[in-house]
């Protein structure tokens, strides 16, 4: 087995060790991941640990806040679609920044801004936003996006 201790500038990264339980199955060895304290991640990363306290899935949530700090590009929004939307970050702020606010001032549910998120992977629910699963690039998933906003094609 190998330990890479790492030094001050260098934090550990991985030990890569033989594991003979696996061996009868005829497997690749396992790749072992050791931390010593805190992770480096951890300790560079405020938006990370931000992101998690504050109930984001991902820190790129903060990215689209910002921009729309920024732009305002959420103002007057009716209609949105997610591509690539895993692992659901933008689609939360897309629920809490277009969707929720509308539907707290008493606007009518078929008023309601419409938000789709599309990924190859599955998300956990988020409300307000309808998610789908499958390839962007399908014709019959765009077809089934559009579905969604009543617009229909040729």
């Amino acid at each position: 087995m190998f330990v890479n201790k790492g030094t001050p500038s260098h934090p550990p990264l991985l030990v890569r060790a033989r594991c003979p339980r696996y061996e009868s199955y005829r497997r690749p060895f396992p790749l072992l991941l050791v931390a010593m304290g805190k992770s480096s991640k951890d300790k560079r990363d405020i938006y990370y640990r931000k992101a998690k306290e504050e109930g984001w899935r991902a820190r790129s949530a903060f990215k689209l806040l910002q921009i729309d700090d920024s732009f305002d590009i959420f103002s007057g929004v009716k209609n949105v679609v997610d591509l690539c939307a895993a692992p659901g970050s933008w689609s939360q702020v897309l629920s809490r920044k277009v969707y929720l606010p509308a539907r707290d001032s008493g606007v009518h549910h078929d008023d309601l801004p419409k938000i789709v998120a599309i990924d190859l992977q599955p998300m956990a629910p988020i409300e307000g936003v309808v998610q789908l699963q499958g390839d962007i690039t399908s014709l019959s998933k765009v077809n089934e996006i559009l579905a969604h906003f009543e617009v229909r094609r040729p």
